[in-house]
């Protein structure tokens, strides 16, 4: 089911003569179409947005180890 727009969304007009942008200042509660339309008819897409690269460290962070200890009283 495809979610309605979120709010900080940031969509361009596929139309290189409009190049009208739109920024979603408040998310939609019902279910809307994948993208908006423009006021020129044509088709928005989301802004392009580079991914960013994050590492893993090992060794760092919280331990995983249990703190139960079992007894075996017989």
């Amino acid at each position: 089911m495809p979610k309605g727009m979120a709010k900080g969304q940031r969509f361009v007009c596929q139309n290189p003569q409009c190049g009208c942008e739109m920024v979603v200042t408040k998310a939609s509660l019902v279910e809307a179409t994948p993208n908006p339309r423009c006021g020129c008819g044509v088709e928005m897409k989301k802004r392009y947005v580079k991914p960013t690269v994050t590492t893993l460290q090992i060794g760092e962070g919280p331990s995983f180890t249990s703190t139960k200890e079992t007894s075996h009283d017989s």
